[in-house]
């Protein structure tokens, strides 16, 4: 079996991303391999997230 966690959020070291490594921890085995995709390792999918620039 294969499954795959993703965490959604785009901050260092976020609290989605520790729990996604706990759930991996936790199901790791021989028979279920387990994705840990982090989506701020990929932060041009994020980019809406980033700070408007204002010229004022």
């Amino acid at each position: 079996m294969k499954i795959a966690i993703i965490s959604g959020s785009g901050r260092n070291n976020s609290n989605s991303l520790k729990l996604g490594q706990y759930i991996a921890s936790r199901y790791q085995s021989e028979a279920i391999t387990i994705d840990l995709i982090d989506l701020n390792q990929h932060s041009i999918l994020l980019h809406h997230y980033e700070p408007l620039s204002v010229n004022v």
